[in-house]
């Protein structure tokens, strides 16, 4: 993923997260609720974000793996 595209990426989960707390903080709701909306809502989003974080993670070690045998097998 280039440079680009994850700013691009990060950007638009941020811009999501923030559009998400105005949406809940206008809503014509008590503040418990709303105060329980915004936990459940960043409980939600922080386990998306670790499962985004981890899936890359996995990505970036295959790709390594990837690299470090096409190396030796290489004729030297």
């Amino acid at each position: 993923m280039s440079d680009k595209a994850a700013a691009g990426f990060f950007a638009f989960l941020a811009g999501g997260m923030v559009g998400a707390v105005v949406g809940i903080l206008l809503a014509p709701k008590q503040g418990k609720e709303t105060r329980e909306e915004l936990a459940e809502g960043f409980y939600k989003a922080r386990e998306k974000f670790e499962d985004i974080v981890e899936n890359f993670d996995v990505k970036v070690h295959e790709a390594i793996d990837k690299f470090k045998e096409a190396h030796e097998n290489k004729d030297i």
